[in-house]
């Protein structure tokens, strides 16, 4: 008998700054942070309880990937801190990483949320997490109590509406 995972992914927006340069052509990364998870319920009716989320995983071999595709030829960017915070009351995850802009799709995802945010109006490209769930409430098995997250995707589609830039 085959053992069924359990799995999930949840979108929050990114913050994009400025790039660094990597020399005199073009730079060659970019920052990137943002929330990454709360404890709000998504649109799937998920919580996932930050304090049971296993980050070690996504900081040593984890990456950003674009849209939830699988491959080296989807990523396009790699996390350096992971750290607890606020979000409307609510227990949430912030990530800091890099884009890499000599990557054709980072450098879409750069150039897009670099126009998103000039234009002002609210909205954002996000971010959703990737991983395993270890264990769920018995009592609600909407509410996640530990996961393992393996990777973050830049995503334009949202599934949690708590975080933002």
């Amino acid at each position: 008998m085959t053992k069924q995972v359990d799995l999930f992914s949840v979108w929050t927006p990114i913050n994009i700054q400025k790039a660094q340069e990597g020399g005199p052509e073009e730079p060659l990364k970019a920052p990137i942070a943002g929330i990454v998870s709360t404890e709000g319920e998504d649109l799937q009716g998920d919580r996932i309880m930050q304090s049971g989320c296993d980050w070690d995983y996504f900081l040593r071999r984890g990456w950003l990937n674009y849209e939830h595709q699988q491959g080296p030829e989807f990523i396009v960017g790699y996390p350096t801190v992971v750290k607890p915070t606020m979000h409307d009351g609510n227990k949430a995850t912030m990530i800091e990483g890099y884009l890499l802009l000599d990557r054709p799709r980072a450098k879409e995802v750069y150039e897009s949320a670099k126009a998103i945010q000039k234009a002002a109006d609210g909205r954002s490209i996000g971010f959703s997490v990737e991983g395993q769930v270890i264990q769920r409430d018995p009592k609600d098995p909407k509410k996640i109590l530990k996961a393992r997250i393996l990777n973050v995707s830049v995503t334009a589609h949202p599934v949690n509406p708590d975080a933002r830039l």
